[in-house]
């Protein structure tokens, strides 16, 4: 235990707390958790190596056994002492002392990313994804709605009961790509682990994450192949498109704002990248912002139709 108090204080910069530290013991007898560094400097720590001697045997003689005896009760006592509170037992501990250090508060979500997915880039691609639905779609789906950063995680369970009335949107703008049943009973599990790997995190409840998700996938990704089209951006395998093209057209698209444009590597290619996902950014709010994060496609790339 030692041990641990001592490296957890050195990695949070406490290597030399030890000079000129005093405790100090408050009215109620307890000494606070802000002064738990001098009494693991000036107590804990000295007694607990005048134990350690006596274990090893340094001291032998039946003087020095009565000694680790009593110093082993003087311990506990000293122990009880200093951070028993009998409203609230064990409040000032050391433990919780040095968890206090460790634990950051949770971080606060600042945006959103909506990740719309091409089926056939990602289907036909390197993605590492076996896509077993049939047919697989022909237009924009929702891989995800993904809280930046994550923030703290909620209670709320998951519940099917709660987006029942969501099911059959959810199950067209939001289809599990890796399963061949699309019923709703099937798709329950797969938005199960989109709300335990996401939506716990985004600051919204369980229907709410859904309703969301479904309300920017109709602003943003539904219909997005017919816009991209109207910018002579059309699906093929026998074209490719600059990215600075797409981009434009996807900027122009989403009301002036820009997203970005992700690429696979298509499948029995070595030389050719083709469209997987473009991904829009919200505020915390919920407000078109810039999607600043950069591409990783290559200056000509596929804007592949389904094979």
């Amino acid at each position: 235990m030692l041990h641990v108090m001592c490296n957890v204080l050195k990695s949070k910069g406490f290597s030399n707390m030890c000079s000129g530290a005093h405790v100090k013991v408050g009215t109620s007898g307890c000494v606070s958790q802000l002064d738990w560094s001098a009494v693991i400097c000036e107590i804990i720590v000295p007694l607990w190596r005048e134990i350690d001697r006596i274990a090893v045997g340094e001291l032998k003689d039946l003087e020095m056994r009565i000694l680790h005896c009593v110093l082993i009760l003087a311990f506990a006592v000293l122990l009880k002492y200093f951070y028993w509170d009998s409203s609230n037992p064990l409040r000032n501990s050391p433990l919780n002392y040095l968890s206090s250090l460790q634990q950051a508060p949770p971080a606060q979500v600042t945006s959103y990313i909506l990740a719309t997915q091409w089926p056939p880039g990602v289907c036909d691609g390197n993605t590492g994804v076996t896509c077993q639905i049939k047919p697989v779609p022909t237009e924009f789906t929702i891989h995800g709605l993904w809280p930046q950063p994550n923030g703290a995680p909620s209670t709320e369970p998951f519940d099917a009961n709660k987006i029942a009335t969501l099911a059959s949107e959810l199950s067209k703008y939001w289809p599990n790509l890796k399963s061949k049943q699309q019923q709703i009973a099937f798709n329950i599990d797969f938005w199960k682990t989109e709300w335990n790997k996401h939506g716990k995190y985004s600051g919204l409840g369980v229907r709410e994450y859904f309703e969301k998700s479904l309300e920017l996938h109709k602003d943003a990704g539904q219909g997005l192949k017919a816009k991209l089209a109207a910018e002579k951006i059309t699906p093929t395998i026998y074209n490719t498109y600059k990215l600075v093209d797409i981009q434009a057209a996807v900027t122009k698209i989403n009301g002036g704002f820009s997203g970005t444009i992700i690429c696979v590597q298509r499948k029995g290619s070595s030389n050719k990248q083709q469209i997987q996902e473009i991904r829009f950014r919200y505020t915390n709010s919920f407000q078109k912002q810039n999607n600043l994060s950069p591409s990783n496609c290559d200056p000509e790339i596929l804007f592949p139709s389904p094979e």
